[in-house]
This record gives C-alpha cells, sequence and structure tokens, in this order.
C-alpha cells in the first residue's frame, strides 16, 4: 500500500499546471474525436469534469483532480484515486476499444471504451486530452491531460 501511496504522490506531482481541457466542456463531442486503442497507452491525470445537469442544478464545471489513469497494452487500466481526506486507493479494471452491436444488426458510429463490462463514450483530442463521457446516462464529462 505504501508503494502505491508513493506511486500516485509522484504521479501527481510531475503533473504541471498547463490546462490543455477547454473551459466549454458542453462543446465537446467525443463521437468525433480519436478512438485510436493506442493512443490510450500510457498515464492520464485527471483535470476537470462537468455535471450533465439532469441533477437539476444545471451543467457545471469544475477543476478536478486526485485521480490518475494509466493504461497498459495488456488491456488493463489502473485507476488511481485520492480521497478528500488523503487516501488512495488503487483498481485494476479490464479495458477494450470497440464498436457497440446493436440489435438490428448495425453498429454504433465511434468506438466505445468497455471498462469490466461498463459502456463509456470517450474521445482523444488533439494535445492529448483524454474525454470519457457519461453524460449520456446522466454522469459527467472528464477530461484527463496525458502525463
Amino acid at each position: 500500500m505504501r508503494l502505491a501511496l508513493l506511486a500516485l504522490a509522484l504521479v501527481l506531482a510531475a503533473c504541471d499546471s498547463t490546462a490543455t481541457v477547454p473551459d466549454d466542456l458542453s462543446r465537446v463531442d467525443v463521437t468525433t474525436l480519436s478512438h485510436d486503442p493506442a493512443a490510450l497507452l500510457g498515464t492520464w491525470d485527471l483535470e476537470t469534469s462537468t455535471t450533465s445537469g439532469f441533477t437539476g442544478e444545471g451543467p457545471s464545471t469544475e477543476p478536478a483532480s486526485g485521480e490518475s489513469l494509466v493504461f497498459r497494452a495488456s488491456g488493463a487500466v489502473e485507476v488511481y484515486r485520492v480521497d478528500d481526506a488523503g487516501e488512495a486507493t488503487v483498481v485494476t479494471l479490464e479495458y477494450r476499444v470497440a464498436r457497440l452491436d446493436y440489435d438490428d444488426g448495425t453498429q454504433s458510429e465511434a468506438p466505445v471504451l468497455f471498462l469490466d463490462g461498463r459502456v463509456v463514450p470517450f474521445g482523444i483530442a488533439d494535445g492529448g486530452t483524454l474525454y470519457l463521457d457519461d453524460r449520456p446516462v446522466d454522469g459527467d464529462l472528464r477530461g484527463y491531460r496525458r502525463q
């Protein structure tokens, strides 16, 4: 556990303050971005997230931190999180990139990210920003900067 905390501390300390995520995330359309599985490989640090607005409070965007994703060529992604109390957790999930198959025999326009069976629309923008989009299910859009 101490090794994991040290690794997470090093990951977070290596971040610089240069923002690559746009101020208005509501304009991000992940279907128009890159979906190259090889481009996912590496470490991504959470930079900002926005709510969907379906919570009754309206959409909002705020800086975010305390989460890093490490995508491996083996099909594993390590999720590092630090909560408000400073406690770190590491979870390893399986991932793959594929198009959704619909009942009518068609497929989704853009590939999606399958995280342990959960479907997450995603896209990688020029400049090294990964977007994970849970807005279609009343979630948030998260922007991660490549480390």
